[in-house]
């Protein structure tokens, strides 16, 4: 009878044990949606996770609840992960707690994003200023100036420093000062928490250099900006790692990982933008808002005389198109 035991046990099927992390951002979908902002959907939150887990396979190997709390902040601020530039995860080695935790990055784009939302401003951008180009910032008593002349003609060369301005509604401006590619490497050394055992940086830090010192330069520029709830938590959060992945979460002072060091696998560089599609897609917004208009509606939403979209950045497009999906919003 022992024997008949010992081999039912054998044969009997083993517990569950807990379920991937893949399976958890599932079960997610209706608490994600239930945070979201009006007009973003959790399906495209779980698509863009799952490629995260795909491309950062260690993702996998972090304290889920810590994974799910990136992963809810995204939805609270309604940024999507590992695309377009607006978030990252990074897989990173806890000394403390003694094991790998997903911290969460905030991109370029995804606070561009988030002070456009804030509606104070007409236009934000964080500009980068070349070997070649012309330039010349000075400071006054009356007030200050800027000329930032990129040449007509042969190449920019390497980017030699960074600034941001934003142009208020209602008149005024705010920029940040200008600072040096050295000084943005000094501050990347000292702040980027993503590194190897040897102390390298890795992460968008290197992969994305460009995109991070602009968005060094938006927190910035955010700082002299009225505040937004939507910045002030992403700037709470940016760099964080949370692990109270209910709504209620997004408000609590998250945690941050010092002394990394253990190897994370750097994601992927953001894909470039189609500057056809994004051209074509502020177009047909204007059209379904009813502006005939085009030069008069962005010389208004600039301050500055705009003949058609070809004269904007891609930043500047991609801030158009979330005024007039705010303005659609307001009809």
């Amino acid at each position: 009878m022992a024997q008949d035991l010992k081999q039912r046990a054998m044969s009997a099927p083993a517990q569950n044990g807990p379920k991937p992390i893949a399976a958890q951002i599932g079960d997610m979908e209706r608490a994600f949606q239930l945070a979201m902002p009006k007009g973003t959907e959790a399906a495209q939150l779980i698509r863009d996770a799952q490629t995260c887990l795909r491309q950062t396979p260690q993702l996998t190997e972090c304290e889920p609840s810590t994974v799910l709390g990136a992963l809810m902040t995204c939805a609270q601020l309604g940024l999507r992960p590992g695309v377009l530039g607006q978030a990252y995860l990074l897989p990173l080695w806890n000394g403390k707690t003694r094991r790998r935790e997903a911290q969460l990055i905030m991109g370029y784009q995804g606070l561009v994003e988030l002070v456009y939302r804030s509606d104070s401003v007409n236009m934000v951008a964080a500009r980068t200023v070349h070997e070649n180009d012309e330039f010349m910032y000075e400071y006054g008593l009356a007030e200050d100036q800027l000329i930032h002349r990129p040449p007509m003609t042969g190449p920019r060369g390497d980017v030699v420093a960074f600034y941001a301005i934003a142009r208020m509604k209602g008149g005024g401006y705010a920029m940040t000062d200008v600072m040096s590619r050295a000084d943005m490497e000094q501050h990347r050394d000292k702040y980027a928490m993503a590194k190897k055992k040897d102390g390298t940086v890795v992460g968008p830090w290197v992969t994305q250099f460009v995109e991070m010192g602009k968005k060094t330069m938006v927190r910035q520029l955010a700082k002299m900006l009225p505040k937004s709830p939507e910045v002030v938590r992403a700037m709470t959060h940016d760099g964080a790692v949370r692990v109270d992945y209910t709504p209620a979460g997004v408000d609590a002072q998250p945690d941050y990982i010092e002394g990394q060091s253990e190897d994370v696998t750097e994601p992927p560089a953001a894909a470039p933008v189609d500057r056809d599609s994004l051209e074509a897609a502020v177009l047909a917004g204007m059209d379904e808002a009813g502006i005939t208009d085009v030069a008069d509606f962005l010389s208004k939403q600039f301050g500055d005389q705009i003949a058609g979209v070809g004269e904007l950045s891609d930043e500047e497009l991609q801030g158009t198109l979330t005024a007039l999906a705010n303005k659609k919003k307001e009809q």
